[in-house]
């Protein structure tokens, strides 16, 4: 069994473990509010609990909530999504109000779907009635999630020379 749990300090070691794994693999994590950007994960929790308030919002950003999708048998980490509740110009053409990536060795086995259907519920408590998610033009599997939970195709925006593909959910 899985859980969205919101991210604390209680989870360091299994978030350090999450960034290696994508490390090993030298690829980015997308979705987790620039956690790529923070040498030591403790510092990227302080910072995502300070971002869950306007007035120690990081600059450039907007509040948000993080939560990590847990499989409760033994405690690792499935996924992380970031949850934005306004959205700054940058993230509505480009970024939506959710973001979020999944363990590189859980990919495959429902878990994006499940945890973006999660995170929508989660919208909900937040007030967000209409959510934008993005991917990128190229990201399939992410494409595959968002249509997959019922998400409306609206556009296709450039960032750069980068497709982004543009959804709403309407809850």
């Amino acid at each position: 069994m899985v859980k969205l749990i919101k991210l604390s300090s209680d989870y360091t070691k299994q978030i350090q473990d999450y960034k290696d794994a994508f490390n090993k693999r030298n690829e980015s994590i997308h979705g987790c509010a620039g956690i790529n950007h923070f040498p030591h994960v403790t510092d990227w929790i302080a910072q995502s609990l300070r971002d869950e308030h306007q007035d120690t919002v990081q600059p450039g950003f907007v509040p948000a909530f993080t939560y990590c999708l847990v499989d409760m048998k033994d405690q690792s980490l499935v996924g992380i999504v970031n949850i934005r509740t306004q959205l700054n110009e940058s993230l509505r053409n480009f970024g939506g109000h959710i973001g979020y990536s999944i363990h590189p060795d859980k990919r495959g086995q429902g878990y994006g779907k499940l945890m973006l259907h999660l995170a929508l519920e989660k919208c909900k408590t937040y007030g967000i009635c209409d959510v934008l998610v993005t991917a990128n033009d190229t990201n399939i599997a992410s494409i595959k999630v968002i249509e997959g939970c019922g998400g409306q195709f609206e556009n296709i925006l450039f960032e750069e020379d980068t497709p982004i593909r543009r959804y709403w959910f309407h809850l």
